[in-house]
């Protein structure tokens, strides 16, 4: 929500047209007043407004805003999930509202602002393209965040990525890493080869430039499944 408002707030149309504020934590408490119960606060998100609306660098823009969210959750105002990740909790009869853990960190594990910095991967990514009906419990995620520690709750599997993940490369590291496990047991799609180029073409992926980064991150099998995979279906259709 925060970062979609980003030019509102820039252009002073979000949080009350001309109104003037004394100074950073009064900014901030009004953007805090102006979050749902129950959805997660991120604090690099919350810098990125701050940065925009008082035009400081984003480095200071963090710094004030670790301090005023740690002063709020000090006052019982918001709740702390995680480190640099916020909620605003009520009571009701069945307790405090809190956010969908596993949801909160996938959006953690995979975004830093706008930056892309994670994707799924593993079975579970098999699953969302047809390949597997088995709908696993555990969501498997490559990000820059790898060390991170995951709350015993949390059905995420966290799994360190063969280079480091950008917007340009996420794509084509999602499904080098499934040629990586190919072919798995959970496998029961009739055409899987099939299945992968059409969402090779679908996200309008470089075929070469998929062989280039195969050939430099990954291993020489990795390689050759990918091969066998591009060019199998390229003989059958031919």
């Amino acid at each position: 929500m925060l970062l979609k408002n980003k030019i509102l707030i820039h252009n002073n149309n979000k949080w009350g047209g001309k109104m003037e504020y004394r100074g950073y934590g009064k900014f901030l408490t009004e953007i805090i007043s102006r979050e749902r119960y129950g959805t997660a606060i991120f604090a690099d998100d919350v810098a990125v407004v701050l940065a925009l609306k008082f035009a400081i660098p984003m480095e200071h823009a963090k710094k004030v805003v670790n301090v005023n969210l740690k002063r709020l959750a000090d006052r019982g105002i918001i709740e702390r999930l995680k480190t640099g990740i916020y909620y605003k909790a009520k009571e009701t009869v069945f307790g405090k509202t809190k956010p969908n853990i596993d949801a909160v960190m996938t959006r953690f594990l995979t975004l830093n602002g706008e930056e892309i910095i994670g994707y799924e991967t593993g079975v579970s990514f098999q699953n969302s393209i047809g390949l597997i009906t088995l709908m696993p419990k555990i969501k498997e995620i490559a990000t820059n965040r790898y060390r991170i520690k995951l709350d015993p709750k949390c059905h995420i599997e966290v799994c360190k990525p063969r280079t480091k993940i950008s917007k340009e490369n996420y794509k084509y590291l999602q499904i080098i890493d499934l040629i990586d496990e190919f072919p798995t047991a959970y496998i029961d799609a009739a055409d899987p080869y099939i299945l992968i180029n059409d969402h090779i073409n679908k996200q309008g992926l470089d075929k070469l430039k998929l062989i280039s980064m195969t050939k430099k991150y990954y291993p020489n099998k990795t390689l050759q499944r990918l091969l066998d995979v591009l060019f199998e279906v390229t003989d059958e259709t031919a």
